[in-house]
């Protein structure tokens, strides 16, 4: 499994000490290294027909769709329904970071819970209820109906968030097992 984050020069914040744009332009990089994903400048290279290909909001933009049709299904999910889309066994309209509540992993493995600020619009739907639907299309019980059972169905299953609940997470989140000492 592999996946790609859009990167970009660090900036630190002037005066305040630790806080900047990172070079990681996504959240959640961390978590996916600490489910078993690998970091990958191409995710195309050595993609074939038995492969499935997750694409997350545009980022098939530009990219050579003769790349992307050696897939044997292109799944996209996201909140920006780009050219990807033609391409794509299934659909999954998803709303932003605004529009969910849910939780991220920073990049010292601290897991941080966020509320919705607005209304997701049309058919858009958190992120982890339309995965919870692809899951069950496949045939995996996934009856998560809030961020919280999502959440706590992760850390059931995955060793490194073992032990953590989205209760317990409250609004100042808690380490994943073996984050960084000092992880804010």
């Amino acid at each position: 499994m592999k996946y790609h984050v859009a990167q970009g020069a660090e900036a630190p914040l002037p005066g305040v000490k630790d806080l900047s744009v990172r070079a990681d332009r996504a959240a959640n990089a961390t978590a996916c290294e600490l489910l078993g994903f690998t970091r990958a400048d191409d995710v195309l290279a050595g993609l074939g027909a038995g492969d499935v290909l997750v694409v997350a909001d545009d980022a098939l933009a530009g990219v050579n769709a003769e790349a992307v049709a050696k897939a044997g299904a292109v799944i996209v999910v996201g909140t920006v329904l780009s050219a990807a889309v033609r391409a794509a066994a299934v659909t999954l309209p998803i709303a932003n970071f605004a529009e969910e509540e849910g939780t991220f992993t920073n990049l010292r493995g601290r897991v941080q819970r966020f509320l919705q600020a607005k209304q997701a619009p049309g058919l858009a739907r958190p992120s982890w209820y339309a995965l919870a639907d692809l899951l069950t299309a496949l045939g995996e019980k996934a009856e998560y109906h809030t961020a919280s059972a999502a959440f706590d169905a992760l850390a059931a299953a995955e060793v490194p968030f073992a032990g953590l609940s989205y209760g317990g997470l409250a609004l100042s989140g808690a380490a994943v097992q073996g984050a960084a000492v000092g992880a804010k």
